[in-house]
């Protein structure tokens, strides 16, 4: 009974702690997919959200959100876009930058549209650092395309541009300018590899309060249409860089998969921990001073044909009590010899000298003299003991002692 409370206990708290962990997961989701209002999510369906353009893509590509880290990405990602401002708590790493990097140059296009703070040129960042994003003003015109005869500005008559930042690649960067203004380039366009970097320092024209404007949208589906054509590959918004998701592997050196985890996720960890320890101690604990059980006194099996000896004498019934202990012996033996109650004496005799060694005569002529005394017989009391010390002297000789 004891065991199975503590069964029982276990399994309890296990129970707890999967209910816990599963409410965690549930509101760690619900709470990746709600966004702030200034975020640019593909979740955020506020005016600087870009749910609207998520929206859209949709009706026409296979459209998706990546949650993890740009390592991840795979030949059935076709276009990934990214929307500033990213979050700050999820800095890009450089193992991320090379991942991308070989993901562009083996076929996809990364569109991403930049904002605020400007930056000088970084010769750290292999992928985007040959740009330099420098100030501007948002003057909230309208832009026409550089060439009109890209894929990118195919359709587009004209953009509606509000950014604080301009484009400035580095000399040797080799990009095409897709829109400029009068304070610089507002997007560039270059191969690597097989893929294609599509940069825009208009970041708001991507929003849900932009994106019907002039021909932002025409141009955002152009740049799909052109990226992913006939591959049936996704489209992946970034959220990771949002905050939401979580690493599906170590990115760098420093942080590892445990510093990428979820708060909810890594206190479901030191729970289950906990619980496992808690499990331990109490499954190896002493409940109680240790007890010394007393050693149980065992009678020989010799009482009973004492104490039946001595209700036969007094009954004067010796012949009676030798008979009880005779036909006992006879069953038990025919059992031990595999042999029906009803066998023989002298087959049982015979069998007894095979298996056990008994001298055949002795126990023949004893058990003749018992089936005298069993067809009517009398016998004195003298006898009488000596027959049944024959008969205990043939239980342990065929190892019937412990079964009389």
């Amino acid at each position: 009974m004891q065991k199975r409370r503590i069964s029982g206990e276990a399994w309890g708290l296990l129970a707890l702690f999967l209910l816990f962990l599963g409410f965690a997961a549930y509101y760690e989701h619900m709470g990746q997919q709600t966004a702030q209002p200034d975020e640019p999510s593909s979740f955020n369906a506020k005016p600087k959200g870009v749910k609207a353009l998520y929206l859209l893509l949709e009706k026409y590509y296979r459209v998706g959100t990546l949650e993890t880290t740009w390592n991840s990405l795979d030949a059935g990602d076709r276009l990934l876009i990214i929307v500033e401002p990213l979050d700050k708590e999820r800095p890009i790493t450089k193992s991320e930058i090379a991942a991308l990097r070989k993901w562009v140059e083996q076929g996809g296009a990364v569109l991403y549209l930049v904002t605020s703070p400007a930056r000088p040129l970084d010769l750290e960042d292999t992928i985007f650092g040959d740009v330099a994003i420098v100030e501007g003003k948002a003057t909230g015109e309208q832009v026409p395309p550089v060439n009109r005869h890209s894929p990118f500005t195919s359709d587009v008559e004209k953009i509606a541009v509000n950014s604080p930042v301009r484009l400035k690649p580095d000399a040797s960067a080799h990009y095409e300018t897709l829109f400029r203004d009068r304070q610089g380039a507002l997007a560039l366009h270059k191969k690597l590899g097989r893929g294609d970097l599509i940069l825009v320092a208009n970041s708001a024209a991507a929003n849900n309060a932009s994106v019907r404007q002039a021909d932002n949208a025409l141009f955002l589906v152009d740049v799909a249409a052109a990226t992913v054509e006939a591959s049936d590959g996704r489209i992946l918004f970034d959220e990771y860089h949002h905050g939401k998701g979580f690493a599906s592997r170590p990115t760098d050196s420093e942080g590892g998969l445990w510093s990428s985890l979820p708060v909810p996720l890594r206190l479901a960890i030191w729970h289950l921990l906990g619980l496992g320890a808690l499990l331990i101690y109490n499954g190896n604990r002493r409940l109680g001073r240790p007890r010394t059980l007393p050693t149980p006194a065992y009678r020989p099996s010799t009482d009973y044909l004492g104490s039946m000896a001595r209700l036969f004498r007094r009954a004067g019934a010796a012949d009676i009590a030798l008979l009880t202990l005779y036909r006992q012996f006879v069953r038990d033996l025919a059992h031990a010899l595999d042999r029906p109650p009803e066998a023989r004496p002298q087959e049982l005799a015979q069998r007894a000298a095979q298996r056990c060694g008994v001298d055949d005569e002795a126990l023949s002529e004893w058990m003749a003299r018992c089936e005298e005394i069993a067809a009517g017989r009398r016998i004195g009391e003298a006898e009488m003991l000596s027959l049944t010390q024959q008969l205990q002297q043939f239980r342990r000789k065929c190892d019937l002692v412990g079964s009389g």
